[in-house]
């Protein structure tokens, strides 16, 4: 092979890499998405662009937690959460006491709500659960102390397909735990009792957030339980006293 021959060999080459390159540069400019309409990020309320929707971040808060993508999953999280009752329940609607211990709540703190039967307790924490679920994006579970105590002591029948410990996990690693009607009774049963604190304990240690409900203040609660109760619920939730009369009663 020639001079001329090499040169024009190498040229060749060249050129094959300069397709090479340009068609692996094109290959990675993916086109634009037509779905990409700017929606309001949840946080500063501000519009998101369409890069914003790629990366899930806001690029006037940069709050990452809450991205468009998630508003469609929280959104049929709620709708499949809240009773029908209760699909007013906001927290504009509860007592300035109440709204002011949400408002000012911290991050690993819950809330106990207690009153007398009708106060107002369960919709008070479905408005609680509105704003974890739409715009916090959390994953909430709600339960009464009987039902939580009944699904657990299912588990003990032979045709049963969960063990005793799997119930109780379901409860320990829940996001969010919403148990209403603690301590109704005065002689609950031992073993429910020992159910509802190995759930607690593990809550607590692992700071998770945990609201309940009760028609008797924490200290109360020792007649149905025990002092290790009150002790725990005073570390994880801020007591909160319901007023009024009983909203069932026309």
């Amino acid at each position: 092979m020639n001079e001329r021959q090499v040169q024009e060999a190498n040229e060749q080459v060249k050129q094959r890499q300069k397709v090479a390159a340009e068609g692996a540069k094109i290959s990675t400019v993916s086109p634009p998405r037509l779905d990409m309409a700017t929606e309001p990020c949840l946080k500063c309320e501000k519009g998101w662009t369409a890069k914003a929707l790629v990366d899930g971040v806001c690029p006037d808060c940069r709050d990452t937690t809450f991205s468009p993508r998630d508003k469609a999953i929280a959104e049929t999280r709620w709708s499949t959460f809240c009773p029908k009752r209760y699909l007013d329940a906001k927290i504009e609607h509860l007592e300035p006491l109440t709204r002011k211990v949400w408002e000012t709540l911290p991050d690993d703190m819950g809330i106990m709500l207690w009153g007398t039967v009708g106060a107002g307790k369960s919709y008070a924490m479905i408005a609680f659960a509105r704003e974890l679920i739409l715009k916090k994006g959390m994953e909430v579970t709600r339960t009464t102390y009987n039902e939580l105590y009944r699904s657990v002591k299912s588990s003990y029948d032979r045709a049963a397909t969960e063990t005793e410990e799997g119930a109780i996990a379901r409860y320990r690693r829940c996001e969010v735990l919403i148990i209403e009607d603690v301590g109704l009774r005065e002689d609950e049963p031992e073993k429910s009792f020992e159910i509802f604190m190995a759930i607690i304990n593990h809550r607590y240690e692992n700071l998770k957030l945990t609201f309940l409900t009760s028609n008797k203040p924490i200290q109360m609660l020792t007649e149905s339980f025990s002092q290790q109760v009150e002790s725990r619920i005073h570390e994880m939730c801020i007591p909160v006293k319901m007023s009024g009369d009983d909203r069932r009663k026309p």
